[in-house]
């Protein structure tokens, strides 16, 4: 698939972040996404696996389509004339995809949004990092875990960072437990909660559950829980509050 605009900036996109209805100061009404978009995409060898030759290779799959980034995209909506018309901002050069946020932001605005991302000198899968991103931030400001991948971005110097033992599969962020109702029901931080996921040590040969608190990301997992073996990657997660 190729974007079909001229701005080069609209591409093709898998997994939306916040996103919701906004009426401005004058009455227009418009829609906000946040999304990841590929520059391209070619459907087939998803993620670099080859299933007929069983083989894998992602580093040409991920520089075949250029790799998820951040964009905001604004649809405004004229009801004076039943006309739309689209803005696109891109908000990170970071290739990152699957976000999660605080579930009762579902379709409002929320500030915080975690995700994978791919810290590799040369193309971006699989996934070997974490970010947190500041939606609200007029700097668009970031945050990668673990401490070489945010060093290697910072200084564009990958010397010190060979991508890592292992890959990170989908984060889930799941709230701290509020006295009082949910989000809509109480004055909380969007981010005050716990942030999972796994990570598949490829050199080690171990899976681990780790756990970050959602508002000190920087500081890393506060709680790393063995799971045995390597297990095979998890494309996609949930998580049962029972």
């Amino acid at each position: 698939i190729e974007p079909q605009m001229s701005d080069n900036t609209h591409g093709v996109s898998f997994h939306f972040g916040p996103s919701y209805e906004r009426t401005d100061d004058d009455g227009l009404n418009s829609i906000i996404l946040h999304l990841f978009v590929f520059d391209r995409y070619q459907f087939g060898d998803e993620m670099g696996f080859r299933l007929e030759e069983q083989d894998f290779a992602p580093t040409s799959w991920s520089l075949s389509n250029g790799g998820p980034k951040l964009q905001r995209w604004t649809i405004a909506l004229n009801d004076d004339d039943n006309t739309t018309s689209m803005s696109c901002e891109r908000l990170s050069d970071l290739k990152a995809d699957m976000p999660t946020f605080h579930p009762d932001k579902d379709g409002l605005f929320c500030r915080y949004m975690y995700s994978v991302c791919g810290i590799r000198e040369t193309g971006f899968f699989p996934f070997n990092a974490l970010c947190k991103y500041d939606l609200g931030a007029p700097d668009k400001a970031v945050e990668i875990w673990p401490p070489g991948a945010a060093n290697a971005v910072r200084t564009n110097n990958y010397e010190d960072w060979d991508g890592g033992p292992g890959v990170y599969a989908e984060p889930l962020f799941v709230p701290r437990r509020q006295e009082g109702g949910s989000a809509h029901e109480v004055d909380i931080d969007e981010d005050d909660g716990f942030l999972l996921t796994t990570f598949h040590d490829a050199e080690a040969g171990t899976t681990t559950l780790e756990i970050f608190d959602a508002q000190k990301f920087s500081d890393g997992p506060i709680q790393q829980i063995p799971l045995g073996e390597l297990m095979g990657w998890n494309v996609h997660s949930s998580f049962d509050p029972a």
